[in-house]
């Protein structure tokens, strides 16, 4: 009879998530087309079929994107590689494009289901199995991963929690074994920290965490000197892969230093720690001391310095990562992702943390004391409590400063959850306190339920007004020149199409035709010459960028809430083109919004603009912000310069 209710319990796991992550299918998946969402799975896609089309070669420089100047592999290579693999193994070696495409459209739900049991996995670390079982079902239906997990979302925002979750299992397992498999866990350890790099660009928030848990351990056990010398393998293997990778230039990694990118960065960052480790691990042959751990620091940080002083340009990303956590990029600020969980729009919200991570995400706080009272406590499991708060503290402040780190808070917000439980409802404590918890699980778990599916409605909205984009796109590809080198993306095409830098993946993508600003903003050329064309107030102005650029279309949406931003990221002071009134919702707009030539090209479609033709015009029509009227959502204009330069 247990046997089976305990299956029971695995199938309501692992069947509820699922149904949860394939409910907004048929969003995606018409008989004519397949759709994702979101311009950023449009660009997982785009390196997709790059990869394909001269598999397994991954392309180094892609002059569609940031268009007359190109970019390089932005995004870490081996996450749209592994798309690709998968659906030339569902094609048997030659998939079609619909093939290729569903596989995009599927493969984030699998990604999350193995994410769910990766978590389960993990957390039989630190508790036991009913309560881990919880805490898979309760990161399972956090909409803070299920909206990121969902069919149709190729982004790499599904896979993070996974390889977290593997590289933090190794790290604790190696602390389990004090034979010849601790080592051989460091090693697997390192491994998984350069696969998740390689997945994941931001995955140095993990290496962050993983330095800081053996840190902590240390300074908690200083007699101990494993922590040092495991450490320094971890970290070894992580730089000698990453130089042997850059020296080599395997899988498209850089050959300079920067932290968005895997770069010689990476190789840096990890040689340099592991030479930190090692260095203070020696300090250990004059025999340990009270005044130990003094020595162990300046060890440590004498190849810190170093580098420091060699290298001037890895201190220089170290801050450039600083700052953009600290919202450092004018050109992300109105992006909800980049905005803090707490004050997304600049107001304190208590609903989006408490519905997209449930009521436990305010005892985050609570819980990271607690674990610090457990690492602290003799004979408690203390490289899981060191992972636990090191892990909960970092994803804690990432998302109280980008929503966008929630994916990773649920994690941890689940495992504290199962520890609650297990303290609670699950070790016999009295009748009466043990049903006020299982009444206050019961409706954390019904609102997140709640929640979850009517989620799985929330993309209707969103994907109505990009299957507008969508249409306006397949009108550009089907009647304007087609560009060469759409397969050839490192030979440069004739022409390119500007817009607003948060559509440039759908014109790359679904268009086909080279995009001046892209979806990564300031990281590519096009960012700064598409603001200056938008805040251009004669055509002279506007002329010069679209040339410079060999502009030939442009496309012209409702920017009036972005034009204030525009200016601050070009350096533009006192420039009020539209300020919302913030206490009845209604929009201003100041008298240079009606000088520029984007406005007039918006508004009035270009009348009385002499090198500017409408072509085409959304069925959709809006009312312009500020304004009493309504006029179409989307107009493409063609740019006919004095002389045309098109041939």
């Amino acid at each position: 009879m247990r046997f089976k209710a305990r299956h029971i319990v695995y199938f309501i796991v692992f069947s509820v998530p699922l149904v949860l992550r394939l409910l907004p299918y048929r969003e995606f998946i018409t008989p004519d087309r397949v759709y994702f969402y979101g311009p950023d799975s449009y660009d997982h896609m785009r390196r997709v079929f790059l990869i394909l089309n001269d598999f397994p070669k991954i392309p180094l420089h892609n002059y569609y994107q940031g268009y007359p100047v190109g970019s390089p592999n932005l995004l870490s290579p081996l996450y749209d590689f592994m798309i690709a693999f998968i659906a030339k193994l569902v094609g048997f070696g030659s998939p079609s494009t619909r093939t290729v495409e569903l596989v995009g459209v599927f493969l984030p739900a699998i990604i999350g289901m193995l994410s769910i049991a990766m978590v389960y996995i993990l957390a039989r670390e630190f508790m036991d199995k009913r309560a881990a079982i919880f805490s898979a079902l309760f990161f399972g239906i956090m909409p803070g991963y299920l909206c990121y997990s969902t069919v149709g979302q190729p982004d790499n925002n599904v896979i993070e929690p996974l390889i977290g979750a593997i590289y933090f299992y190794l790290l604790i397992r190696m602390f389990r074994v004090k034979d010849w498999r601790a080592p051989l866990y460091a090693f697997l350890a390192g491994c998984a920290g350069v696969m998740s790099i390689l997945l994941w660009r931001g995955a140095t928030q993990f290496w962050v965490i993983g330095l800081m848990m053996l840190i902590v351990l240390h300074v908690v056990d200083p007699k101990d000197g494993r922590t040092l010398r495991l450490g320094g393998i971890v970290f070894g293997i992580k730089g000698i892969v990453f130089l042997g990778m850059a020296l080599g230039g395997i899988l498209a990694v850089r050959s300079y230093v920067s932290f968005r990118e895997v770069s010689y960065f990476h190789a840096i960052l990890s040689l340099t720690i592991s030479a930190g480790f090692l260095s203070a691990y020696s300090v250990r042959k004059i025999g340990f001391s009270k005044r130990v751990l003094i020595y162990e620091s300046i060890m440590f940080l004498i190849p810190v310095a170093l580098v420091a002083v060699l290298v001037p340009a890895f201190s220089t990303e170290i801050l450039r990562s600083g700052a953009m956590m600290a919202h450092g990029d004018i050109w992300l600020e109105d992006n909800i992702e980049y905005q803090s969980i707490l004050f997304p729009n600049g107001r304190f919200n208590f609903i989006i943390p408490t519905l997209d991570l449930s009521l436990f995400f305010w005892a985050v706080p609570l819980g990271i004391i607690w674990f610090l009272r457990r690492l602290l406590t003799v004979g408690e499991k203390r490289p899981q409590m060191a992972f636990l708060m090191t892990s909960s503290f970092v994803f804690f402040l990432s998302t109280l400063s980008h929503l966008r780190f929630e994916n990773l808070l649920a994690v941890n917000v689940a495992f504290l959850s199962g520890m609650i439980m297990e303290r609670t409802i699950l070790c016999g404590q009295k009748r009466a306190l043990r049903n006020v918890f299982m009444g206050l699980f019961f409706i954390v778990v019904s609102i997140l339920l709640v929640r979850s599916f009517s989620y799985s409605k929330g993309p209707l909205r969103v994907m109505e007004i990009q299957k507008e984009f969508v249409e306006v796109m397949d009108w550009l590809r089907k009647n304007t020149p087609e560009t060469s080198y759409y397969y050839e993306p490192h030979r440069m095409p004739e022409y390119g199409v500007l817009a607003e830098w948060s559509i440039g993946s759908w014109i790359e993508n679904i268009a086909k035709r080279p995009a001046v600003a892209t979806n990564f903003g300031a990281e590519t050329h096009g960012l700064l010459d598409s603001v200056e064309f938008m805040l251009s107030e004669d055509e002279e102005s506007a002329q010069r960028v679209l040339s410079r650029n060999k502009v030939r279309y442009v496309i012209i949406t409702n920017l009036a809430p972005s034009l204030n931003k525009y200016a601050r990221i070009l350096g533009i002071k006192h420039r009020d083109y539209a300020n919302l009134d913030e206490k009845t919702g209604s929009w201003r707009l100041g008298e240079r919004y009606f000088r520029l030539i984007s406005t007039r090209l918006f508004l009035k479609g270009g009348i009385g603009l002499r090198h500017f033709r409408l072509l085409y015009e959304s069925s959709r029509e809006i009312k312009a912000t500020g304004l009493s009227y309504s006029v179409k959502r989307i107009k493409v204009f063609e740019y006919v310069p004095e002389k045309a330069m098109w041939h």
